[in-house]
């Protein structure tokens, strides 16, 4: 009995791997691919109608939608898959790129992260004094928080400095991006940030300077990839 049983698993699976293969001929011939692994997306490009996905094989898809309207969505939908799944500091196509993303990229920004992750980022980049990353508050989004490594003199031990993680609003508005509690602003965040990096800054005990920021890297490859699937038409 046992090996009439083994038989029919042997034969079961043999069926399903030719329905398998005849599932993927017929998609071949009748044009479609399927593609699912988004970390090989390098770029999209829309032209007119038409979504071209390039990959790092330096091999390249392409879907013909029946409107500039169509391709601008399935573009996005592909841009949004990727930074979900990817990398959520990244975009394929500027074209629908959200602003925010846009933004963040440019002014080094990370978007609303918790400050156990900042310090634990600090830490990676070194832990040095003066540096600091932004971000997105995670409660109020009107404000980006910086977090800086800064070293509190330890009056009861002499010379020795205690590090610190102290953490500063910025006021995000209309109007520009003012330091929360004073009359500083400007226009953009870069411009507050060359100011602020020029200043001798003071809080509690700790008196510091900002001098470099840490913006989000792109994502490694993971171990376990999420894969979700899509079929394109080449």
């Amino acid at each position: 009995v046992p090996v009439m049983s083994k038989e029919k698993s042997k034969l079961k699976k043999s069926k399903q791997d030719e329905k398998q293969k005849n599932d993927r001929n017929k998609e071949m011939n009748e044009g479609w691919v399927i593609f699912c692994d988004f970390h090989e997306i390098t770029h999209t490009v829309i032209k007119e109608a038409t979504v071209t996905i390039m990959r790092q094989d330096n091999k390249k898809m392409e879907l013909q939608m029946s409107s500039r309207s169509e391709a601008l969505s399935f573009a996005a939908l592909v841009d949004g898959y990727f930074r979900l799944i990817v990398d959520a500091h990244h975009y394929l196509c500027k074209e629908v790129a959200p602003a925010s993303v846009v933004h963040n990229i440019e002014t080094g920004c990370h978007g609303p992260i918790c400050t156990e992750y900042a310090t634990q980022k600090l830490r990676q980049e070194g832990n040095d004094e003066g540096i600091y990353i932004l971000r997105w508050s995670c409660t109020d989004y009107n404000y980006i928080i910086i977090t800086v490594v800064c070293f509190e003199t330890d009056i009861f031990n002499g010379p020795n400095k205690i590090r610190q993680y102290k953490n500063f609003q910025i006021e995000v508005d209309s109007d520009g991006f003012r330091l929360y509690g004073t009359d500083t602003l400007r226009p953009t965040l870069k411009e507050l940030l060359e100011h602020l990096e020029r200043q001798c800054l003071h809080t509690d005990n700790v008196q510091f300077q900002l001098r470099r920021c840490c913006p989000p890297q792109p994502r490694g490859k993971q171990t376990n990839k999420q894969r979700i699937q899509f079929s394109l038409f080449i």
